[in-house]
């Protein structure tokens, strides 16, 4: 695994952490609704270079507004 791979995956657990703590639900359910819309995939990782420059609050609206948009209720 590349180091690039290994901080996406990083910052895809923080990130998931920082929502679960947000919205109060279990890592694992919040996972798995995210992970269904794809927010992740097609999200998260391919807009990592953008995003983990972007400060904590700003990041987990942003994300959350993603995954609201995709269907995911938060």
């Amino acid at each position: 695994m590349s180091e690039i791979e290994r901080r996406k995956i990083d910052f895809s657990i923080f990130l998931l952490y920082r929502l679960a703590d947000r919205f109060q639900q279990p890592a694992v359910h919040l996972y798995h609704e995210l992970e269904q819309a794809k927010v992740f995939e097609e999200y998260v990782i391919p807009y990592y270079d953008v995003l983990h420059t972007l400060g904590e609050e700003y990041l987990v609206d942003d994300v959350a507004d993603y995954a609201r948009n995709r269907g995911v209720i938060l």
